[in-house]
């Protein structure tokens, strides 16, 4: 795997609390069996406080994260595509969202043309 790419799925390790770093690993000693689950800071509770909202309808409270595989065959320019795609998103939000028409019932946004073009498909 070339450096820069085992350094990216360091880096993605730490941000997501998957890894600690080396010089502080002998300080966050926690034995396994009371180690919790945490991805993004959603922790168990609030999960099944989200689950339970959502089994309910509202989806309101959901979160938008999207899941990523890195695989060791992806190259260095592959890798570097995602992250300046990523970039892109952070600093043009803001423009491209207006683009789409944010529903919070359903907690997602949908671009009118879009539910345009699928009624003139569909109809209803």
């Amino acid at each position: 795997m070339p450096v820069f790419m085992l350094w990216i799925v360091n880096k993605f390790q730490r941000i997501l609390g998957l890894k600690v770093s080396e010089n502080i690993k002998e300080y966050t000693k926690v034995p396994e069996l009371l180690k919790p689950i945490v991805l993004l800071h959603v922790d168990q509770n609030t999960s099944k406080g989200i689950e339970k909202q959502i089994l309910g309808g509202c989806m309101v409270e959901r979160p938008g994260w999207i899941r990523m595989s890195i695989h060791p065959t992806i190259t260095t320019q592959e890798v570097l595509y995602v992250c300046e795609s990523i970039k892109q998103v952070a600093e043009n939000y803001k423009e491209w969202g207006a683009d789409y028409e944010y529903n919070a019932a359903k907690n997602n946004k949908a671009k009118p043309i879009e539910a345009l073009l699928v009624h003139s498909w569909f109809g209803n």
